[in-house]
């Protein structure tokens, strides 16, 4: 408390994340492209757009990511009255709620394994069998997950990461306050 009555600034945000313990994720970076989402808490609503350009972009990365977020979670936000509410960690109700304003619908995935994200690794991963093929999700701390891929998926396919371009991202986004969690995927042979 004396440390506090010393401040001379406060600082606070306007997304709701002190206000209203509410995350919201706000922009996704891609290997060609950023896109910006609208919307504000945790209510499905709001679109995904490519930045500047005010058009909706078919990324191969953006549904692996947006698949990422619902799939390798064990959050949930639901309406109560008139209220979206989240179940469980914020961090993941809010990209629970990216994977709806995106309109992604779990078409009967099935989680093989997972690990639940441990502060000592920095991220969470599960292994599901979906699109009939076995993927394995992560979402966690981006320079973890920079330091175990080794590829990253471009509009023509993938090339090796290019760890320089994600941390001069990172950087960038970090200057702006943002919070940045990074998703990976891969898929893996039939005997994992």
């Amino acid at each position: 408390m004396e440390t506090l009555g010393c401040a001379q600034i406060i600082c606070s945000d306007k997304t709701g994340t002190l206000t209203k313990n509410e995350m919201t994720a706000t922009n996704i970076y891609t290997t060609t492209g950023d896109f910006v989402v609208s919307g504000l808490g945790y209510a499905p609503e709001g679109e995904i757009i490519l930045e500047n350009t005010g058009a909706d972009f078919n990324h191969p990365a953006l549904y692996r990511l947006i698949q990422s977020s619902d799939l390798c979670n064990e959050a949930d936000v639901f309406l109560d009255g008139k209220t979206w509410v989240p179940q469980g960690a914020p961090t993941e109700a809010a990209l629970k709620t990216l994977s709806r304003k995106a309109g992604y619908v779990d078409t009967g995935a099935m989680k093989i394994d997972d690990i639940p994200f441990d502060s000592q690794y920095k991220y969470r991963a599960a292994l599901f069998h979906v699109d009939g093929k076995k993927i394995l999700f992560a979402n966690g701390a981006p320079e973890k997950l920079i330091n175990i891929c080794g590829k990253q998926t471009t509009l023509e396919g993938t090339e090796p990461i290019d760890p320089v371009f994600w941390e001069s991202r990172i950087e960038a986004a970090a200057a702006r306050g943002q919070r940045l969690l990074g998703c990976a995927f891969a898929e893996v042979s039939d005997d994992k």
